[in-house]
This record gives C-alpha cells, structure tokens and sequence, in this order.
C-alpha cells in the first residue's frame, strides 16, 4: 500500500497497522506507525474526510501515550484537537474522544474531572447505540464503548459512590438490551438511579456477586436483600487475566494436568471470591456477573483452602446484569407434561473442521423420551425452517448438534432443509430476536462453546444471550467444546434432577458433583461444562 499515490490509503494502512500493535502489546510499533500515519495526513488533500480521519489517529495515540503513562503528552495531543472536535457532527469520534480525555484524567488520578468527561461520552455511546443496524456495528460499538462505562463507573467507584458505579456496570451489561431504541432523552439520568434500591428486597434468596475489570483494577460488588458492598482492588488486571485464560484453558482440556489446574483453581478463588466471602449466606444461590473475559471463568471450579470446589457450596446461576434478570419471565416447575421441541442435527461443516456428530439421535431420543408431548427433528428434519416453527410452542427446547462460533458466523447448526448438499444453516442470535417464545421455560443448548458469542462474551451475538433477552428464565449452555458421549449422561442426569422438582440451578449443581464424585467425570472439563443461566 505505501507505493500508491493515495495518500490518505497509506495513512489508514499505518492506523491499521497502529492498533494491531496495540493489540498485540507493541507499543513502540504502535508509536512509530502513529507517527507515520500523522505524516502522511499533513500531506494529503484536506478533505471532510481526510480531517476526520486525521483526528481519530491523534485520538488513538493519545490513548496509547495515557496507556503508558505519558499523560502530559496525550493530554497535550488531545488538547490540540478539542476546538476541531467540537465544531464536528460525528457523534462516533467525540464519544471516543471524550472517554480518551477521561481515561487520561482517571489513570492521572483526577476522578472527579474524569467523571465529568466521560458523562457527555455517556450520551453520545447511547445515542451510537439506538442506530446500531448490523452485526458488525455492534461488535465496533461495543469496543469503543466498554471504555465509557467502565470508566464511570471507577470514577465513581474511586469517589465513594457505590452504588452510583453499579448502577453505571449494571447499565453497560444492559446495552444489548436498548440496540434500536430512541435516543435517549437529554433531561433523563443515565442510569436510573432509583432501579437498582428498588430492586434489592426482592433479592431474598441469592446473591449477587458482580466482577468488573475497571481501567485500574478489579471491583466486585455483593448485593441483595440485605445492601450493596463493594471490594476495590486497584492493581493491574493483565496478572488476573492471564490467569483467568490459562484456568479456561486447563479447564476445557480433560488432559490437562490436575495439580496445575487445582493451584490455579484456588488462585483464583482467593482473588475473586476470598475477598467478599463474608458477604455470603449458607442457603443462598450464588448470582455470578461477569463481563468480557471474566465471563470466561468457571466460576463452579473455584477451590476454597480446605479443597472443596465452589459449586460444593452453593447453587449458581449466571447472569447478564439486573435489566436482562427484569426481563425474564416467571418461571414454573420443569415436568414431564410440559410440550418439548427436541432436535439431534447432524448438520456438519467440514470446512470448520465439524464432522457428523455420533451421538445426537441417541440424546434426542433419551430427551424426548422424558417428556408426554414432545416433537423431535432429527437428521434431515432438524432444519432452521422446523425449530424456527417448532419453538413458539415449546415450553423445552433442547438442542444437540453442532454450534459455531466465529466472526463471521455464531448460532446453532441446522439443515438448510432443500434437498441438496447445501450449506447448514444457522440459528444464530438475530434468528432469536425474531421469534415469539413467550412459553418457553428451559433452553438446553448441548453443543460445543454455546454460552458465549464470537467475542469470548455474551454480547450483542450469543445464541444464550439473545434467549435470555427474549424473557427466556433458564437457559443451560456450554463453555467449550464438549465431550458428546459424557454430555449424554450430563444431559440424562439433570433432566432426572429437573424433572424431580429440583430448580435448574440445583439440578445443573446435583449433576456436577454427581460427576465430580465419579473419578472418571472428576475433572472438571466434565462437570464444570454447562452453567446455568437465568434465574436462580
């Protein structure tokens, strides 16, 4: 690219080239593509455009410096284009640069000023976010923004405002659930701040543990019937998240070595748990939030100091933040007599590396059988057409098949249903937002890697997500990729568990440590696959 004539192409290129870097942890890449990519600005034609693009790039520089701790120089460069901003009708750059601005004043320990940068970035990320239209946007919209809230919210955090902070994480879980709605009115409080005091009586029986990574440490909010406590823990996340990801990945592998996996195991619960434990109530479900990468812990796997792993003490449940946990609807006791949309695919992809699965027809089969009225597709019949029929019936949606998720396609595998050897088709989350599933109690989502969409999270494109949204009160899903054959007697025990009036959440904890007793299902890639979600 840097041969051709077109100076502003050139210039994007080392943008490109500036984040990569970032990403990646090279700053000093970073910079010197930065500073080309300025270069070449200053020489091109000065177009609307082009000065659009100029500004962006000393905004993201700006970031960089504030990221090492060079505040006076990213101050100094944001300072120089705040006139030009201003005089801009891109909501999108002066969203990011204000939460720049604020970042900086946060990480140069000025909470109060920062906070009075981030609120006008505030309104201008929900103002962005009523005019999301496609997948792509809300994955953009969602990176640019995560810095707004998260800020705010430690701004706050910092100043003593507890709940305030909440309210502020509680409302970034809750943007998936705004995408298309009106922009929001300039004279109403972003967030509510009578929601959440509202609904603290109501929380008799669990407990709410929220886990934020902020831009300078860890926070974990307890909450329930009983108030808000808060832990602060202001030290870089980056040890924390590298051993979030190497517990994720010792979890999901059954041949990982047991010793490494428990150290890590308690490691974590002495970080994330250790530190409100006096919060906790014998007899209460636990309520895990979770956001970005720490929604990719198994929280159930934690190990206490006396060896006993977390899931041993308490039903858990999932959630994603208190407006999706308003949304769902009340929920009845799971029986055979409730109608059943039952499907074993055996849609494949070979060019993801997904073969026919062996067992599917078996689980579907073993699943229907539980159930007086039920309907079951299999093979050929377990087409996208089918279940998107089938389901606005269904009181019980099982699936068992292929899932996939990847950045350019995230849903449930299914037959594309026209008689030839076509594509399989995808029941992914914007197929969900479609439908009318006002009955349906329980979702089963026995495939690989289902409660979560392309991004490692339940954003704006996970199946589990958008069920969830769709007032669905239980959903039970996956963290990886599973074994088929021991995820039929998984699946077979919590049906048994579920069907003998236990909640999903206690029949999901009665089948774990069923498992983890066995000491061939002892590891927890077995037990620890499939969480609840949904209501306690």
């Amino acid at each position: 690219i840097d041969t051709t004539a077109d100076l502003r192409l050139r210039a994007a290129a080392h943008i490109s080239m500036a984040r990569a870097a970032n990403e990646a942890h090279q700053p000093e890449v970073a910079e010197r593509q930065y500073g080309e990519a300025a270069r070449l600005y200053a020489l091109a034609p000065q177009s609307e455009a082009a000065r659009s693009d100029r500004i962006e790039s000393e905004i993201r520089y700006a970031q960089l410096e504030a990221r090492q701790s060079a505040f006076d120089a990213a101050l100094a460069r944001l300072t120089r284009v705040q006139d030009e901003v201003r005089q801009l009708t891109n909501n999108y750059l002066a969203q990011i640069f204000y939460s720049t601005l604020g970042e900086v004043q946060l990480r140069s320990h000025h909470a109060a000023e920062a906070e009075q940068s981030f609120r006008p970035a505030l309104r201008l990320a929900e103002q962005n976010l009523a005019s999301l239209t496609s997948e792509a946007d809300r994955t953009s919209w969602s990176k640019d923004a995560a810095p707004v809230y998260l800020g705010l919210a430690e701004a706050q955090l910092v100043q003593g405002r507890e709940q305030e902070s909440l309210d502020v994480f509680e409302w970034y879980l809750g943007a998936p659930q705004r995408v298309g709605t009106r922009d929001p009115n300039p004279s109403q409080p972003l967030p509510d701040p009578s929601r959440l005091p509202s609904h603290l009586p109501l929380l008799a029986i669990e407990t709410v543990l929220a886990y934020a990574a902020l831009p300078d440490g860890l926070a974990i909010w307890v909450y329930d019937d009983r108030g808000i406590n808060v832990r602060w823990i202001p030290k870089p996340n980056d040890g924390l998240q590298e051993l979030a990801g190497r517990f994720h990945d010792l979890s999901s592998d059954p041949k990982s070595e047991l010793s490494a996996l428990r150290r890590d195991a308690r490691s974590l619960y002495g970080l994330l748990i250790a530190p409100v434990e006096q919060h906790l109530a014998p007899g209460r479900t636990l309520v895990i939030e979770a956001e970005g990468w720490l929604a990719g812990v198994p929280f159930e796997a934690l190990l206490d100091s006396n060896d006993h792993y977390l899931v041993e003490h308490a039903p858990m449940v999932h959630s994603l933040g208190q407006d999706s946990q308003a949304r769902l609807r009340s929920d009845t006791a799971i029986s055979a007599d409730l109608p059943a949309l039952v499907v074993g695919s055996t849609a494949s992809s070979p060019a993801d590396g997904l073969i026919p699965l062996p067992d599917v027809a078996a689980e579907a089969d073993a699943v229907a059988s539980g159930f007086h009225s039920v309907r079951v597709l299999k093979g050929g019949e377990a087409t996208l057409s089918a279940v998107r029929s089938g389901l606005p019936g269904a009181a019980v949606f099982h699936f068992a098949g292929h899932s996939l998720a990847t950045p350019e396609r995230t849903g449930l595998m299914l037959e594309a249903g026209d008689g030839q050897a076509s594509a399989p088709r995808m029941l992914d989350a914007a197929a969900v937002r479609q439908l009318r599933l006002k009955g349906l109690q329980l979702a089963v989502l026995s495939a690989c890697s289902t409660a979560s969409g392309s991004g490692g999270s339940s954003g704006f494109n996970s199946v589990t997500g958008a069920l969830l949204r769709a007032g669905v009160p239980h959903v039970v899903a996956s963290r990886w990729a599973v074994d088929s054959a021991e995820t039929r007697g998984f699946v077979e025990d919590f049906y048994h568990n579920a069907q003998s009036g236990q909640t999903v959440s206690d029949a999901i904890r009665l089948t774990s440590r069923k498992m983890l007793a066995n000491p061939r299902t002892s590891h927890p890639y077995y037990w620890s696959a499939f969480a609840a979600y949904g209501r306690p």
